[in-house]
């Protein structure tokens, strides 16, 4: 297995990670709390975003970019340290079958409504389990392919609709104040920007660390650009109302476009951009749960716990909500409470363990590695 990419890659796999799992559910998520100013909530919240990863990031520079799972094992001691690296673990875990549940939401009832759900869901686990076997570098390279069709596809998308665009949809602006506005960028925070968390166990592998943070803070931008658009021209061609009550607005949006005889269904297009993109996010969410179970055994390889990881995150996307309805309540009222609790944990054993001096055993040992490379 080969894990290291370089900091371009790592910064595409975060543009992907969130703007490809928002791109249907965003819309509707933030109009139906901030109506026609929904646009404005989710640059609300990419700027909080990029405020909370900051300062997680600057504390992990101070570690030598050491994995999370040997920071926090580092930091509280081998008994607090498993612990909480087998919480980290879980969380990962209900991420991941959180992700392969939206993409069974999506394909049963929109793309694929006469398939079985099963067959769907164990289509997408196969792929995951051979693109978590072959490493870190190998979904890297994949991404850096995938990643400029996608958002030519995306951004394409709202050109070609900007003819049916109506600029009085998103009027008034500030209606009712800032309020509906921050309520609206509640959600979206958790889901996908406080979510970012999931790359502490992967930003060991990047190979040139060099202005890593100015790549993070960019990526994150740049996938609050996209969100942002996307949802100020879905509000402005389909009306705030209807982006509030359709579960997948982007989608339903490019129903609209015909060019012609030649380009027809092109909201084909935008589901299957938005499912290879949820594969991606899976993969990483996996890979991050896999390198904590590999910390935690002392093995050489996590190949051992991938096909019972996949099974778990199967029947944890099967059995955890019973429909879509309680699914996107859960996340909506819920999602950014919970991982904003492993914010606060996370970013409290980084910040404790630099305050007790324990950061300077993995900070050396990073400079060792890097001396050695370059011998």
């Amino acid at each position: 297995m080969k894990h290291q990419i370089n900091r371009w890659q790592f910064g595409l796999l975060i543009i992907n990670f969130v703007v490809g799992s928002s791109l249907l559910m965003a819309p509707t998520a933030t109009t139906a709390l901030a109506e026609q100013n929904g646009w404005i909530s989710i640059i609300l919240a990419a700027s909080a975003g990029i405020l909370l990863n900051i300062p997680v990031y600057l504390l992990m520079r101070q570690y030598g970019y050491a994995s999370i799972f040997a920071i926090s094992e580092a930091v509280t001691g081998k008994i607090i340290g498993t612990v909480l690296n087998i919480l980290f673990i879980a969380v990962t875990l209900h991420l991941t079958a959180l992700i392969m549940r939206n993409y069974a939401n999506f394909t049963n009832t929109v793309a694929l409504p006469e398939t079985s759900p099963h067959i769907v869901v164990w289509m997408g686990l196969i792929l995951m389990i051979f693109s978590v076997s072959k490493g870190v570098q190998n979904i890297g390279r994949v991404n850096e392919v995938l990643l400029p069709l996608m958002l030519f596809v995306v951004l394409g998308t709202l050109l070609v609709v900007l003819n049916k665009f109506d600029g009085a949809y998103l009027l008034p602006v500030l209606e009712g104040g800032w309020f509906p506005i921050v309520h609206g960028a509640y959600p979206t925070l958790g889901f996908p920007f406080i979510e970012l968390l999931v790359f502490t166990s992967l930003v060991t592998f990047v190979s040139d660390k060099k202005h890593l943070l100015t790549y993070i803070v960019w990526s994150i931008a740049i996938s609050g650009f996209v969100l942002s658009s996307a949802i100020l021209v879905t509000v402005g061609v389909e009306s705030p109302d209807f982006t509030a009550r359709e579960t997948f607005a982007t989608y339903a949006m490019a129903r609209n476009i015909e060019i012609g005889e030649l380009f027809q269904r092109v909201e084909a297009a935008i589901g299957i951009v938005w499912l290879l993109s949820l594969f991606i996010k899976m993969t990483v969410c996996l890979l991050c749960a896999l390198f904590g179970l590999q910390h935690i055994s002392k093995r050489g390889s996590y190949g051992v716990f991938v096909f019972p990881c996949a099974v778990l995150v199967w029947a944890m996307s099967d059995h955890l909500h019973p429909d879509i309805v309680d699914f996107s309540d859960f996340v909506l009222k819920n999602w950014t409470l919970y991982w904003g609790s492993v914010y606060i944990v996370l970013t409290g054993v980084l910040a404790g363990g630099i305050l007790s001096g324990r950061h300077r055993a993995l900070q050396n040992r990073s400079q060792s590695v890097k001396r050695l490379s370059h011998v």
